[in-house]
């Protein structure tokens, strides 16, 4: 098997023939980058490039890999509390339901005071840089 079909096996629940390694690349290639410590055949190169360089392929642990679709079920919603919903599942053989909880720590607004208004403001620009990740991965991307 090949690193890439070794993960693609274990995406699908087969077993591969020998564990693949899988490292943290990218926490390897930024601390190099900022040190100007890259060796020299990956000077130059971004994290997506080396890592097709390393692993013939990238990861794609930034991105949304997966996203649930129910088909034939209605899903409710109910607010009981500010801390609390209940979402029921309704389906063709009967209903189902589950309950998320949380903290007031957990639901406080990211914008206490008006100085913050800057600085969460950046974390929402970065949707681009994270769609830009996905189309990177490309072809050679793991799905």
């Amino acid at each position: 098997m090949t690193h890439r079909e070794r993960i693609l096996a274990i995406l699908d629940g087969e077993p591969p023939d020998q564990i693949p390694w899988i490292p943290r690349l990218a926490i390897w290639y930024e601390a190099h980058k900022r040190r100007g410590t890259l060796p020299e055949p990956y000077c130059g190169m971004s994290l997506r490039q080396v890592e097709r360089a390393v692993f013939g392929g990238t990861a794609a642990r930034d991105a949304i890999i997966y996203r649930t679709r129910l088909h034939g079920v209605e899903v409710r919603r109910h607010r009981p509390t500010p801390l609390e919903t209940i979402e029921e599942y309704v389906t063709p053989v009967g209903t189902v339901w589950r309950k998320l909880q949380s903290t007031p720590q957990l639901r406080r607004d990211g914008i206490q005071v008006p100085v913050t208004w800057e600085v969460t403001g950046t974390l929402f620009l970065h949707h681009v840089a994270h769609y830009k990740a996905r189309l990177a991965g490309g072809e050679r991307g793991m799905r």
